[in-house]
């Protein structure tokens, strides 16, 4: 009788078409937590999980899943978001987090497509940083309660702060533009 505590995370080599490990340590109790040092967060990469037995031979690998790459741009007031779904062969459901400079807030979630937009026009007051910075989580369909999510890349939107300031004014008198300074 054995356990099966070691694992190591793999990520396919396009050039070579392997499989190749990119970190490894042990788990407990089923549960693995790994950080990749040096991981390309620039671009879609497959993973997999093989799980090492006694003789550190690989016992069984998980099926492949793909870092999540969040883009983002931005045209006049609104707020495009772009990025690939990380499980391959499955669904996902996904959240949107947004930064403003008050911490992280979840700002949608339960979104089944890839791409998300909104208008910051709508938010801007609420704004107390010079950006706004964005982070996908992404849950596999049918994933089971308190499975962990995966998470994107933080992508910063430069926003175009736009000040209105009139430039004419009327005083006539009938209470209207009367009086020519800034809002307070």
């Amino acid at each position: 009788e054995g356990s099966m505590d070691s694992f190591t995370i793999q990520k396919f080599e396009t050039s070579s078409s392997e499989w190749a490990p990119v970190v490894s340590g042990t788990g407990a109790d089923g549960t693995i937590t790994a950080e990749i040092p040096e991981a390309d967060t620039g671009s879609v990469n497959l993973y997999r999980t093989a799980i090492l037995n006694n003789c550190s031979i690989v016992a069984i690998t998980s099926a492949p899943a793909r870092n999540i790459l969040l883009q983002s741009s931005v045209t006049g007031t609104r707020i495009d978001l772009r990025w690939n779904n990380p499980f391959p062969s499955d669904g996902a459901v996904f959240s949107v987090w947004r930064e403003t400079g008050n911490g992280w807030e979840e700002i949608v979630s339960q979104v089944t497509d890839t791409v998300w937009s909104e208008d910051y026009s709508l938010f801007a007051q609420n704004i107390s940083s010079a950006n706004v910075a964005y982070q996908i989580t992404a849950l596999q369909e049918g994933a089971y309660a308190g499975a962990p999510v995966s998470r994107s890349n933080t992508v910063v939107a430069e926003l175009a702060e736009n000040i209105y300031m009139p430039n004419a004014f009327t005083p006539d008198g009938n209470g209207l533009n009367d009086i020519f300074m800034p809002v307070q």
